[in-house]
């Protein structure tokens, strides 16, 4: 593409979908993406939701969130969507926290709402994976 023109929302999504087949491909043991909104080298606003959709393009890999900024999140649905990932890959999520540019106001989120509530998950997906 020519130096200023704008890439199309959907090629973006499809060089992700293909750069992470590859990385199965190739061997790679885990794919990560980071919780990004908004600059210009990168978007995923919502990691979470490409990490569940790349669990079923690529099954024999982890799946990686090097970053969710829970203060952007509502924390309860952070916490919901982790647990049904965990559930959905069969155990294979690497839940990230924060950037250090939000560490301690996110840490703090985190350890009063985030944590307990998966936490509180925990018990379920294991029964559920059971089943």
């Amino acid at each position: 593409m020519p130096d200023g023109e704008r890439c199309p929302d959907a090629r973006v999504w499809d060089e992700a979908s293909r750069l992470a087949r590859l990385a199965a491909d190739l061997g790679f043991d885990c794919l990560w993406s980071a919780d990004r909104h908004c600059n210009d080298y990168s978007f995923v606003s919502d990691n979470l939701q490409l990490m569940t959709y790349l669990t079923a393009l690529c099954p024999g890999v982890d799946l990686g969130t090097a970053a969710v900024i829970v203060p952007w999140h509502d924390p309860r649905r952070v916490a919901e969507q982790a647990a049904v990932l965990h559930m959905l890959s069969q155990g294979r999520l690497r839940f990230g926290g924060m950037p250090y540019e939000v560490a301690e106001q996110g840490l703090k989120l985190f350890a009063k709402e985030v944590l307990p509530a998966l936490k509180a998950q925990a018990p379920a997906a294991a029964r559920h994976a059971a089943e």
